[in-house]
């Protein structure tokens, strides 16, 4: 959503029910290493919850471009289960591809405590920069649309503090 792979025509926030947004996904590469591991945020279903998203629309002719950019990023590893699901906008609902954690894939972290996804944030680091990075910017990204994401803010305020604790040592 802060670092789209293609160009962004219209940005909108939407509801999307059955779906929660979650730090469940091992990133081993870009925010950490397999002795270090990440953690990457999915949708994971949740038939007792929604997320407040982010639907982005490209023009016309530059959907088969982006498709394909959004494709190999999101879609490396397998981790993903893309779907087109229904976001409800204020100028009325959007189908918008979406990608779900599979949780059968051996990059799905799983439902985890707060303090210990803060640890792994707070200390994974990979190619394209640390996990702490990715959470500030991914929140930072959501709070400028008027989504406040309790869950990541609590585990960003953690994993700064154990950051800062670690750097002081």
């Amino acid at each position: 959503m802060w670092r789209p792979c293609y160009p962004v025509e219209e940005s909108r926030a939407g509801h999307l029910d059955g779906f929660a947004r979650r730090l469940c996904v091992w990133t081993l590469e870009a925010r950490g290493t397999t002795n270090e591991p990440g953690l990457g945020l999915g949708l994971e279903a949740d038939a007792t919850t929604g997320c407040e998203a982010i639907v982005q629309r490209v023009r016309n002719e530059d959907q088969s471009t982006a498709l394909a950019a959004l494709w190999d990023r999101e879609m490396l590893t397998g981790i993903y289960q893309p779907c087109l699901l229904p976001v409800a906008t204020p100028a009325g609902t959007v189908t918008a591809l979406g990608f779900i954690a599979d949780p059968n894939h051996a990059q799905y972290a799983g439902q985890r405590p707060l303090e210990w996804q803060a640890k792994r944030v707070s200390i994974a680091v990979g190619e394209l920069g640390s996990c702490l990075e990715y959470v500030q910017q991914t929140v930072r990204a959501l709070d400028e649309r008027g989504i406040y994401d309790d869950q990541l803010h609590s585990v960003l305020d953690r994993a700064t503090r154990l950051a800062m604790t670690n750097a002081e040592q």
